[in-house]
């Protein structure tokens, strides 16, 4: 096994002498999303490792309306809906202690009965936050530790993941108190500006899009825009480490090596599902091949398999 240097830094809030106007904190409510109709385990265990970590918390599954969907993007990336060829896992998901299952139905749009799952799945995460809040996890995503710390980080404001050195956007793990004004003004830009022909266009690029009006998205300072852009409202910028110890270009580590070290801030590990190295392992890892896999994302679910059993 090898170990894997992560940086870590500090998160970036709005200044403490600032006045607020939603006092409230993020419920403590996580909430996911799932569109289409198989579900693999490696999915699954998204939803059963977050349960083992965070016993306490509320848990909402959104399911999106079944239908074919079809893959209109032009783009290189992957997903289940047309990849995952394997057993079906959602039978199961009644043996996940207090999840609840919800139906959910898209805002009506131009062009959204061609939206793929990925592409409802930004327009929920932007709905779920400008409206009721919590704290939106994407399906692949390996919980490994309680969220605890995470939670107190970000716990009194609208949080999302700024990458300020590399210029970019992670948008796997947000939060909100509910009642967001910014996180409204990115919906009803997402629902304007969707395309099925473009992967992120209601994900990433939406916050891209926006922030075109009051500035260049890669230019300097993009995350102190967003804070003047919404005086009422406090922002928490959290790390990369929380969740993404490894980033898009480093699918390869969590898949095709073992690492075992990771900071103690992590509590999560996205494993970037739409990356064709992570839909190999997510049609190949079961409840069985677990086990004998040499891989980071595997060892860490064996630990929490162990701890659990």
């Amino acid at each position: 096994p090898q170990v894997s240097r992560v940086p870590r830094t500090r998160a970036v809030v709005s200044p403490a002498n600032q006045r607020f106007k939603n006092k409230r904190s993020v419920p403590k409510r996580a909430i996911f999303f799932w569109g289409a109709d198989k579900m693999s385990w490696l999915r699954y265990m998204t939803l059963w490792t977050f349960r083992q970590c965070n016993p306490g918390w509320r848990m909402q599954l959104y399911r999106a309306p079944q239908r074919r969907f079809e893959k209109y993007w032009t783009e290189r990336v992957q997903q289940d809906f047309f990849r995952y060829t394997g057993p079906n896992y959602l039978d199961l998901l009644p043996d996940i202690s207090g999840l609840e299952v919800i139906d959910w139905e898209p805002p009506p749009a131009p062009g959204m009965r061609k939206a793929g799952p990925s592409h409802l799945s930004n327009i929920f995460k932007w709905q779920q936050m400008a409206e009721e809040g919590g704290v939106y996890v994407d399906m692949d995503i390996v919980c490994v530790r309680p969220l605890t710390e995470w939670y107190k980080l970000i716990e009194k404001g609208s949080s999302l993941c700024w990458r300020s050195e590399k210029r970019y956007f992670s948008i796997g793990l947000l939060g909100s108190q509910g009642n967001s004004q910014f996180y409204q003004d990115v919906l009803r830009n997402a629902i304007k500006c969707f395309s099925a022909k473009v992967y992120q266009s209601v994900g990433v690029e939406t916050l891209y899009r926006l922030y075109r009006k009051v500035g260049k998205p890669g230019g300097p300072n993009v995350w102190q825009r967003i804070v003047r852009s919404y005086p009422e409202e406090r922002f928490v910028n959290f790390k990369m480490h929380h969740v993404y110890p490894w980033d898009s270009t480093q699918v390869a580590h969590m898949f095709q090596r073992e690492l075992t070290v990771i900071p103690k801030a992590t509590w999560g590990i996205h494993w970037y599902a739409g990356h064709p190295i992570a839909q190999k392992a997510n049609n190949h890892l079961d409840e069985r091949t677990v086990w004998s896999h040499r891989s980071t994302v595997a060892h860490f679910l064996r630990e929490m398999l162990k701890a659990h059993e």
